[in-house]
């Protein structure tokens, strides 16, 4: 494998983007802009330009020679393999890393590309996340200075991943601790952990490695059973690499979380780093992935939270926008809303609708003998008794001071008187803490009604009940008047 290299770390990474799609073309150039502070990116759009560009030829024999070649698989007059085998054919090339790009995810083509020499082979957006981080993180190799030169044995990463290799046979072991050290720089023998036995594994605590390369036969159990174990105590990436050659088991092992199922067979170790890295990226960008997740759910869930609190604020501000805050009963501006709804409803349909106008006789020399709290606990027990005595559809309101008023929709004036005097017994009842001068607390109540008065709009229906209320008070208090006609009301 062929690595990130340069001679000057100071200098920007020289990128040449082989691909005859302009979109993919931008797509690359602003991931390399993200991973990059300093990079001196090329184009080309066909086998043609960019081996000109590579070979300097003609009017391009001042190129740069670049660090890193994205390439398409895919191009209008050569593919993209091919070039490969002819700038892995140039020794002066020979160490340029290449990455393939492509939009099939097609595993023997990737296989066959690894073959001819690439560093990697990434699938275009079909797997945006993982396309970001994997351009991203080759771009990042050399501007952080991981990548060495030729001449320091061609290293690709520091700090190179944590490998933890499980495998029984000892000669295995040591070639594939071995193949991942030639590919990771001598530095790296100190992160790759050779281990015999699934127990050992285990005890090596699989949480501090990046990923588990681990064989299907084991001395103490199976893969399977190893994967489960690996997979309870931390989550880490976990690939087979195994001379078991079966389909269904490879399955199964996916099936129960296993990353890859690697086999033993031909070039498999020239392959492995690649696997290796490929794992670990799309390890940390599922578990990137899950963390957004997560966050996105608690956002959510605050929304949601915060949603219902502001329904919840917005339904008392709707309450107290309609609401006496003393009483609870609706205030007179709603109440007139409601009013002029009723009239017209009870006008267009032919039946009755009765108002009855109510006052707490004496409130005023209550308030000054025992004060504005008695008088405000003596207005809401006088909510309370309406509360008490008024069906579900009729409605209720504080007019102004003491005066509450009722609508009773579909009752005429006798059954609105029924229902005034239940009210003025109630509230007698309610108010008797509140005597004054060893006298109970009364209501003097006015009726008027649609069909036995006919006012020519609500707010006359109002008026008729309020002088029959004005009767009821110069009558002496305490009792009940009905309006009759507009002016003239008479006694019950």
């Amino acid at each position: 494998m062929n690595t990130l290299t340069t001679d000057s770390p100071s200098r920007p990474i020289a990128v040449l983007l082989v691909d005859d799609d302009a979109d993919c073309r931008l797509l690359v150039r602003e991931i390399i802009a993200s991973a990059a502070a300093r990079a001196d990116v090329h184009e080309a759009a066909s086998a043609a330009e960019a081996l000109d560009f590579l070979h300097r030829r003609g009017a391009l024999a001042g190129a740069p020679r670049p660090d890193l070649v994205y390439l398409d698989v895919e191009l209008p007059d050569r593919s993209g393999r091919e070039v490969l085998r002819d700038v892995r054919a140039d020794p002066a090339l020979r160490d340029v890393a290449v990455v393939m790009l492509t939009g099939v995810d097609d595993p023997s083509e990737e296989a066959a590309a690894l073959a001819d020499g690439a560093d990697g082979y990434v699938i275009k957006p079909a797997e945006p996340g993982r396309f970001l981080h994997e351009v991203g993180a080759a771009v990042a190799r050399w501007t952080e200075g991981i990548a060495a030169s030729p001449a320091a044995g061609g290293a690709c990463a520091a700090p190179p991943p944590r490998v933890l290799v499980v495998e029984d046979d000892a000669d295995q072991r040591a070639l594939v601790c071995e193949v991942l050290a030639d590919r990771y720089g001598p530095g790296s023998r100190g992160r790759i952990a050779p281990v015999g036995t699934a127990a050992e594994c285990l005890a090596a605590d699989p949480a501090r490695f990046d990923v588990v390369l681990l064989d299907y036969h084991l001395p103490d159990m199976d893969g399977l059973e190893a994967l489960r174990a690996i997979r309870a105590a931390a989550d880490v990436p976990v690939v087979f690499v195994t001379g078991v050659n079966d389909t269904a088991i490879a399955a199964e092992a996916v099936r129960r979380g296993a990353q890859d199922y690697v086999v033993k067979l031909g070039d498999y170790l020239f392959a492995l780093p690649v696997i290796v890295e490929k794992s670990v990226s799309q390890h940390r960008v599922r578990r990137d992935n899950e963390r957004l997740r997560r966050q996105l759910e608690l956002m959510l869930r605050q929304l949601r939270r915060k949603n219902e609190q502001l329904r919840d604020a917005l339904a008392r501000m709707e309450k107290l926008a309609v609401t006496d805050h003393l009483t609870g009963l609706w205030n007179r501006r709603q109440f007139h809303d409601a009013l002029r709804q009723q009239f017209a409803s009870a006008a267009r349909h032919g039946h009755d609708l009765a108002c009855c106008m109510c006052d707490l006789d004496d409130y005023k020399a209550l308030n000054d003998a025992q004060g504005h709290q008695a008088g405000d606990d003596v207005l809401a027990a006088a909510a309370e008794a309406i509360r008490a005595t008024l069906r579900q559809s009729d409605l209720a309101a504080r007019y102004g001071g003491d005066e509450l008023v009722l609508l009773l929709p579909h009752t005429g004036v006798e059954a609105a008187v029924v229902v005034a005097r239940r009210l003025a017994e109630a509230f007698r009842s309610a108010a008797a803490r509140f005597a004054l001068a060893g006298k109970s607390l009364t209501m003097s109540i006015g009726v008027a009604s649609l069909a036995a008065n006919c006012p020519e709009s609500p707010d006359a229906l109002v008026s008729m009940a309020d002088q029959a209320l004005y009767d009821a008070k110069q009558a002496g208090k305490d009792c009940i008047r009905v309006c009759v006609g507009a002016a003239q009301p008479a006694g019950t």
